[in-house]
């Protein structure tokens, strides 16, 4: 991206380098230019203006800094704040991943809940006085008396 070509249509539509950067963002959208066209843009109009602030090649930092997932290594960091910033590498494990139950688990918990539920089974039978508690259960008798 040239300055020259930038500052002609600036001028063409009656603004200067030194407009408001929303009036050059504005210009350069009505002339079709993408955003990360507009980016590179400024930043080579600001370039001009002000060489002692410090730039990577084309914005690359800006745009990992603000635009992407993208870590940024210390040298960018210390590139971007204009300091040396020491850091140490931070490693991130994804612990998300579905474990797996051993099959003496699987089977604890197989036999935990029937036993569970068989307790609650017999306690709702015992309080409904159904089933084996019904009152008339105790006076039955079970021999054959052919």
């Amino acid at each position: 991206m040239e300055r020259n070509h930038l500052e002609e249509l600036l001028h063409v539509n009656g603004f200067s380098c030194d407009a408001a950067e929303d009036d050059i963002r504005n210009v350069l959208l009505s002339a079709s230019y993408t955003n990360e066209e507009i980016d590179k843009a400024l930043l080579t109009l600001t370039e001009e203006k002000h060489p002692e602030i410090p730039t990577t090649s084309e914005g690359e930092g800006n745009r990992k800094l603000f635009r992407s997932g993208e870590r940024l290594q210390p040298a960018e960091i210390s590139q971007l704040l204009g300091v040396d910033v020491m850091v140490n590498e931070v490693v991130f494990t994804d612990d998300s991943a579905p474990q797996k139950f051993p099959l003496a688990r699987v089977v604890m918990l197989g036999l935990t809940s029937a036993v569970v539920a068989g307790v609650v089974l017999m306690g709702y039978m015992y309080s409904q006085r159904i089933g084996i508690f019904h009152p008339e259960m105790g006076s039955m008798s079970f021999t054959n008396d052919v």
